[in-house]
């Protein structure tokens, strides 16, 4: 989706807990993704979670505080989660 978003004109960041894409898979999958998603504009922050979510209803834009105590003001919020076995 960080792809199609961003083809929009969007600026898109995201937000990955681990310190990689594609963990489960070979090491160069994730590096080549993660090459592709810089080179197309996305920010990618490495080692980050969203700790707080909220949305102004005057202003109708978002508010995602970080636990490494940064803030994003955006418009819109995609969440993606992956199961766990």
């Amino acid at each position: 989706m960080a792809t199609a978003w961003r083809s929009l004109g969007a600026s898109v960041t995201l937000l990955v807990r681990d310190q990689a894409l594609l963990t489960g898979w070979e090491p160069c999958a994730g590096e080549e993704v993660t090459r592709g998603l810089s080179d197309l504009g996305v920010t990618i922050r490495f080692g980050v979670s969203a700790v707080r979510v909220a949305r102004d209803v005057g202003t109708r834009t978002v508010t995602v505080d970080t636990d490494d105590g940064t803030t994003l003001v955006c418009d819109e919020v995609l969440a993606a989660a992956r199961a766990t076995r």
